[in-house]
Formats: structure tokens, sequence, C-alpha cells
């Protein structure tokens, strides 16, 4: 899907070009894991983290499309990088302590300071949307590696009373269904209403939330009808660690 709407510009559902990306990440990323020397593995992933701020760079300077510059594999190596060294930092916490307290330490810290940067520099100067893609990954990177890293180690006080709660826990359930569905439930309501002439609230607000409704609805129906009895196929293939 990314790489059909970076050739053809056409945007039908173009919210599945993430999960395309992160499929063929998946199908590359292995290979780097293995072939990598283990006491190398924080390197090259900084290196390759690297690389898609300088291919997103290189690619608007080049005038390419907005679609070419941030949705293939490469521009994406930064944000995916940013979540394979929370995996190393969990499963080996007491190798590059400095890196894995900085990350926990100023990883909103940093995002914070690009926002800033970013905003002045659009309201002095001005920026368009594909120049504003070569930066924006980057600096979401720290903050959202904080965010899984410390849903993982556990929050405290009120981000653990909100993470917990037991609607918030459902929707983080179906959310993959959420984000799947989401887009079509728009394109069904306004084809039954130009098909059939059902109801189309003209108020925004009760639009989406009707919206939002009919996607938990959705999301919830292929999360028992489809998605979970998948899952669940995982205990006929017991893994076990080795040493």
């Amino acid at each position: 899907m990314n790489i059909w709407r970076s050739v053809t510009g056409i945007a039908f559902l173009n919210h599945l070009w993430a999960i395309a990306v992160e499929q063929q990440l998946y199908v590359i990323w292995p290979f780097v894991v293995l072939c990598a020397p283990r006491h190398r593995l924080i390197g090259v992933t900084l290196l390759l983290m690297l690389l898609a701020p300088c291919y997103r760079a290189a690619a608007w300077h080049m005038g390419a499309l907005y679609t070419v510059i941030n949705t293939i594999p490469l521009a994406s190596l930064d944000t995916f990088g940013a979540g394979a060294l929370v995996a190393f930092f969990a499963c080996e916490p007491d190798r590059h302590e400095f890196l894995r307290r900085a990350l926990l330490r100023y990883g909103p810290w940093a995002t914070m300071a690009g926002a800033v940067t970013l905003g002045w520099y659009r309201l002095a100067y001005g920026i368009n949307p594909s120049a504003q893609a070569v930066f924006l990954n980057s600096m979401t990177a720290p903050l959202l590696a904080w965010l899984v890293a410390g849903a993982t180690r556990g929050f405290g006080g009120l981000g653990r009373v909100v993470l917990e709660a037991r609607p918030v826990r459902y929707l983080g359930q179906i959310s993959y269904g959420i984000y799947v569905l989401h887009v079509l439930m728009a394109d069904l309501l306004r084809h039954a209403h130009e098909t059939w002439g059902t109801y189309y609230p003209s108020n925004l607000p009760f639009r989406l939330a009707l919206l939002f409704a009919l996607s938990i609805a959705a999301a919830s129906a292929s999360w028992y009808g489809f998605e979970k009895p998948i899952g669940e196929l995982k205990r006929r293939f017991p893994y076990s660690r080795r040493g």
C-alpha cells in the first residue's frame, strides 16, 4: 500500500501505508539482528536510525512527493529503530545503562525541544508539510520510545490509574481493528446516505461521536470473530526461551 500510494498518488485507504511499512521492516530487521555482531547491535541500530532523516532530507531536496518522503521503509527507520532500542534495553537492562537512562529520563524533553524549535522555525520562516516530514519522525521517536518503555515497565500515579482503567485497556485490546476499520466507517456512513438515503449527521461533533461508536463496534466484531480466534492458535506452538 505504501509503495502503490507513492507511485500512483492515489489516497484510497492511505492509512494502511503504516501497516505496510511495518510488515516490510519486520521482514528486514531479523537479518539485521542475525548478521550484526551482538556487541555492535546498538551502534548499527543508531546508524540505521540516522539514515532515515538523511533520506527524507534528500528526497525533499529532490522535490519528491510527500508520500515518497514519508512512507517507504527507509523513511521509518528512526521510529522503528527507537522501538528496537526499547527492546534491547528490556532484554539486557544491565548493558548500555547510560543510553537506557537517557532515553527514559530525557525522551519527552527531547521531543518537546524539537517541537518548540520546529514551531518557532515555522512561524518565523514558514515550512511546508513535505519539509516538516523531514524532522517530524525523528522528533517524535524519543517520546514514543519513552512512552512504550514506561508502559512496559509500569507507570505510577495518575498514569497508572488511566492506563489500567477497564475502558482504556479494552480500547487498547481492539486498537488494531479501530485503526484498520475507522476510515471504512466514514465511507460506509456516506455510502449509506447516498444510496439508501439514511441519516447523515451534519453536526461535526455528533458525526465524529457516531463514527467513533461505529469504529468500536466494528473493531469489537473483528476482535471476537477474527483476531482473537487466530491469536489463540499460539497455544498450539509453545515457546520456550533458551539459555
